[in-house]
């Protein structure tokens, strides 16, 4: 049986919201932002660590999380894209000394995904060779996505703006899929933000 309390989260905080015009990880979510939530809610998984990758506007950014239990780290090369952050994660969770033998690898813009969401994941989740990923309803695979330890090397050689999306596709016979689409909503645009938050905070 696989150590769960072996598994490490990493979230992906660090991008400079271009599409949004603003920082996204500041955005109002309820009585929080839109990171503090991702991070309270990776926060109720017990037997985690947890890592928030940051780098746009880290000052202002990191104080809205302060006051949580996480390992934040500092992405002086955000500007090379989402690969890059999970490369910089990655490499930092290889040396660590907890010999972690999965990551859980997730976005902060996704406030629909909650701790019973990742939970479920873990619970799929059977050895260093797992691959644990999302099933949208577009028949495309993503984040959240967990990869045991067998991975860890080529998610550290990841660069660009492709994310996890190669490692993926390379290996999709092997995952395993959890299906929720209805909570795999990211926000990239002030539209699409507006619109979930008035469903969710203002119905």
């Amino acid at each position: 049986m696989p150590d769960h309390s072996k598994i490490a989260l990493l979230v992906l905080a660090a991008g400079g919201s271009s599409r949004m015009g603003v920082s996204k990880q500041l955005l109002p979510w309820g009585k929080t932002t839109l990171l503090a939530h991702c991070v309270a809610t990776i926060t109720k998984l017990e037997h985690s660590h947890q890592f928030v990758v940051l780098g746009a506007e880290i000052r202002k950014i990191e104080k809205s999380i302060a006051h949580l239990p996480v390992t934040i780290l500092n992405n002086e090369s955000w500007e090379q894209g989402l690969g890059n952050s999970i490369s910089f994660g990655i490499n930092k969770i290889k040396s660590a000394p907890a010999n972690y033998q999965g990551v859980l690898i997730l976005l902060a813009d996704q406030p629909l995904i909650d701790h019973a969401y990742l939970r479920s994941m873990i619970s799929l989740f059977s050895d260093n060779n797992s691959i644990v990923a999302s099933a949208y309803v577009d028949g495309k695979i993503g984040v959240p996505a967990l990869f045991g330890r067998h991975y860890f090397d080529e998610l550290s050689e990841l660069s660009g703006d492709g994310g996890a999306r190669s490692v993926l596709q390379a290996y999709r016979e092997v995952i395993r899929l959890h299906s929720e689409p209805e909570k795999l909503i990211d926000l990239d645009t002030a539209e699409e933000y507006e619109a979930l938050y008035t469903t969710i905070h203002q119905s």
